[in-house]
């Protein structure tokens, strides 16, 4: 008897263990399973490789700015997966709600092969297509207080204003964290408070597009004058009401910039036996010395082009002026039979003068 109910007692245990971590988690804001790329079973290749992408994201200590885009596996059995965190999260409490967000996936979404959930501070998604570098997707979910402004107009004129500028700044953000908070007054009696983020990896103006397009929706569509807010999709989410309702952002290391090849040309490693400062100063020696040179050589080729047409224009002068010379002699030569007949055939009557060997005569 006793026996048997220390058996009993043994599976219970057992089943506490293996229910509590399922039991426990937390349900989704929103999620959703889509089985358009198919299912898997959990013994598939795909199903080992999405149980492996999801360990080795709850495990990973090297990320601490809580952006996660793994992939594992290859061809048909690839399985890709994306976590952020809420930019205002802390490290621990990042870690729990991703830990959080892989086991109660797997459980919703038991064999589609994509498949994103949503808790308040975190996100998690998977699929076998390349869902990195951020495809602009469309809002997935909005959900309201169910609380209404006094004075929608003005509630929601203050609400766009503060929304828009926070976007501004939170598509501006780096690789790893697209984020902004903020607040402003509605009155001197309500205060609005607004929280933005995108995936990292999208690009600025397509962050700021799914942020404009967040905000416009939740103004303009779904929750006209609803004091409370919170809209979000795979690439981008926002969220407003008139409490406090996140903490101040988690600092960041600064970004170091990548380093920059060597400007015109890269040159090969020394062979010889100095290395370092030697290197970088053969560098920066040709590299500087190449547009020196250059310079240099354009100053001789207009210097040589100039005095080439300045040689070519005292030529072309020197040809006019011989040639204005040679009409002048042209117009004092007279024919010598005319000049026979004029003089009467050098009559000495005629004779004015006579040089060694010249002869002057009157015509």
């Amino acid at each position: 008897m006793n026996s048997s109910k220390l058996h009993i007692f043994f599976c219970l245990t057992i089943l506490v263990l293996f229910a509590t971590p399922t039991i426990c988690q937390p349900e989704f804001t929103d999620d959703i399973c889509n089985d358009e790329d198919g299912n898997y079973t959990i013994n598939s290749q795909f199903g080992k490789n999405l149980h492996k992408l999801l360990t080795n994201i709850t495990s990973n200590t090297q990320i601490d700015y809580g952006f996660y885009n793994l992939s594992v596996g290859q061809n048909l059995d690839v399985v890709n997966a994306v976590a952020l965190r809420r930019g205002d999260i802390p490290t621990p409490d990042c870690t729990k709600c991703i830990r959080n967000a892989t086991i109660k996936i797997t459980t919703v979404c038991p064999n589609q092969k994509r498949a994103v959930g949503w808790y308040d501070t975190c996100m998690l998604r998977y699929s076998p297509r390349n869902i990195f570098k951020g495809q602009l997707q469309m809002l997935a979910y909005a959900n309201t207080t169910h609380r209404k402004a006094a004075n929608p107009e003005a509630y929601n004129h203050t609400v766009s204003t503060l929304m828009t500028r926070l976007a501004t700044e939170a598509a501006l953000g780096d690789s790893r964290r697209k984020f902004a908070t903020g607040e402003a007054n509605v009155s001197s009696t309500v205060r609005v408070y607004g929280l933005l983020q995108c995936i990292p990896d999208v690009e600025d103006f397509d962050c700021l597009n799914c942020l404009r397009d967040a905000i416009n929706y939740t103004l303009a569509d779904c929750c006209y004058g609803q004091l409370g807010v919170k809209a979000a999709g795979v690439t981008c989410g926002i969220r407003f009401d008139t409490h406090r309702f996140y903490k101040s952002a988690v600092v960041l290391p600064p970004l170091l910039s990548p380093a920059r090849p060597p400007p015109f040309l890269s040159l090969p490693p020394s062979t010889t036996s100095k290395t370092g400062n030697t290197s970088k100063r053969i560098r920066v020696t040709v590299a500087t010395g190449i547009p020196t040179v250059a310079f240099l050589l354009i100053i001789v080729i207009l210097t040589a082009f100039y005095l080439k047409r300045r040689q070519v224009s005292s030529a072309k002068t020197l040809y006019e002026e011989e040639d204005e010379e040679d009409g002048l002699g042209e117009s004092l030569r007279l024919d010598f039979n005319v000049v026979k007949t004029a003089t009467q055939n050098f009559s000495n009557s005629n004779k004015l003068g006579q040089a060694a060997l010249a002869l002057s005569t009157r015509v």
